[in-house]
């Protein structure tokens, strides 16, 4: 599917100064259909977000995401973040 994104610039500014990450990087990964997983946030404060689960550099990135409709392929990114407990889950490693 080719999604339609938006984000915060200032919260990419953000990542990228204090994550070395930026939503273009992770992008890139989505569009080439890099996805490891695309899974309902389990979280009942954030039920409406859903979650790019994607592998870079040997490890798991979570980039929550609402749909600006339901089913729509207009997404508004969040943020991005490790995971070592999705990493564990993808990837099967420990550390």
């Amino acid at each position: 599917m080719k999604y339609q994104f938006s984000w915060s610039e200032e919260k990419n500014k953000i990542l990228k100064i204090t994550r070395n990450i930026s939503f273009e990087e992770v992008i890139e990964f989505i569009n080439k259909n890099d996805i490891l997983d695309t899974i309902k946030n389990s979280s009942i404060n954030y039920s409406n977000q859903e979650m790019f689960v994607i592998c870079i550099n040997n490890y798991v990135y979570i980039i929550p995401f609402v749909r600006k409709a339901p089913n729509s392929n207009e997404i508004f990114l969040k943020t991005i973040y490790k995971s070592r407990k999705y990493k564990k889950q993808y990837l099967g490693v420990k550390k």
